[in-house]
């Protein structure tokens, strides 16, 4: 019986072959959301695998490069990948079946797995392709005896961390979205909860800004400090007057309006004067126009002023645009 076949390993020759380069030099491309990967699987004796055919792979993302624990599991998917003379590719994404682990770690996306600086590329062979030359004894062997994720995982460098390229944020930051719909990765700020179980994938964002979301549905943001004293803080609305010149109105003015008719004096003198046989005389008469008051108004005039007009509140002129949060 040929047992070369159950001792399978791994030559891992070229690793993650991310298409970024391009990306970064124009904004307006997409970040693809997968890590093109190709490997070379020998056997024990360092040759190409037999048979060529489909292979199951499973691929885990660990945070460590030894633990089994399924706290250290970040990412995991199973594909079906052809191999050929020991070589194949494959696009690692989230479009592969979910693993049996935990929801928390099947649930997570690949473009968050490289939030932390630390990963490490498990590969297990599933299922593989079973030779006309080989019994049913020999296939039962292989299907028990490559199960084991093959060791050592392989550490992750630099290149893979350029996905999250697509974002560029960090968690918690906040941006004005002209959208009615949430992009992936963001959230509205409504005021939502954060404690879904449904939702692991929020839970960064819950331990930078506890189990709600801000509700910035009507605000102005303004930066912290100055009369901002804590994050969040909501500040009331009031309107400020001019410092060197305040505007202010009494109802203490008590006064009168006095209106002032001024006359004037006419005098008319008449003398005697002979007129022959009918001498005549005209006496002197006069009359003067006096001088009077018009009419006033009372001296209890106390009152106020009403000045009518704005609006609730003093803002600029603006336009509505959805503020959205990176979880």
């Amino acid at each position: 019986m040929n047992t070369n076949h159950t001792k399978l390993r791994i030559l891992l020759f070229v690793l993650a072959l991310l298409l970024l380069a391009p990306v970064l030099a124009h904004a307006d491309t997409a970040v693809p959301d997968g890590i093109n990967y190709q490997g070379l699987l020998t056997d024990a004796s360092g040759k190409p695998v037999q048979p060529d055919g489909t292979y199951t792979l499973e691929f885990r993302l660990w945070s460590d490069p030894d633990t089994e624990d399924a706290s250290a599991l970040v990412w995991g998917r199973r594909f079906d990948v052809t191999v050929v003379s020991g070589q194949f590719n494959v696009i690692l994404n989230d479009a592969g079946t979910a693993l049996a682990e935990g929801a928390e770690h099947r649930v997570k996306s690949l473009m968050d797995a490289f939030a932390e600086p630390k990963r490490y590329l498990g590969i297990k062979i599933a299922n593989a392709p079973v030779t006309p030359q080989e019994g049913e004894a020999e296939a039962a062997e292989k299907a028990t005896t490559i199960t084991g994720e093959i060791k050592p995982r392989q550490a992750i460098l630099s290149a893979p961390y350029a996905i999250q390229a697509e974002n560029g944020v960090p968690v918690g930051t906040i941006v004005s979205y002209f959208g009615t719909s949430e992009p992936k990765g963001w959230l509205f700020c409504n005021g939502q909860s954060l404690t879904d179980p449904a939702h692991p994938e929020y839970a960064d964002l819950r331990a930078q800004i506890g189990d709600t979301v801000p509700d910035l549905r009507g605000f102005f943001i303004r930066g912290l400090g100055g009369s901002s004293e804590s994050m969040n803080e909501v500040q009331d609305d009031t309107t400020a007057i001019p410092d060197e010149t305040p505007f202010r109105t009494d109802s203490t003015g008590a006064h009168k309006h006095v209106t002032v008719v001024w006359g004037s004096t006419m005098q008319n003198k008449f003398g005697t004067r002979d007129l022959g046989a009918h001498p005549g005389a005209y006496g002197n008469a006069g009359f003067n126009d006096s001088t009077y008051n018009g009419p006033q108004t009372s001296s209890d005039g106390t009152h106020g002023h009403t000045i009518l007009g704005g609006d609730a509140e003093t803002r600029p002129i603006n336009k509505a645009f959805n503020y959205i949060i990176k979880y």
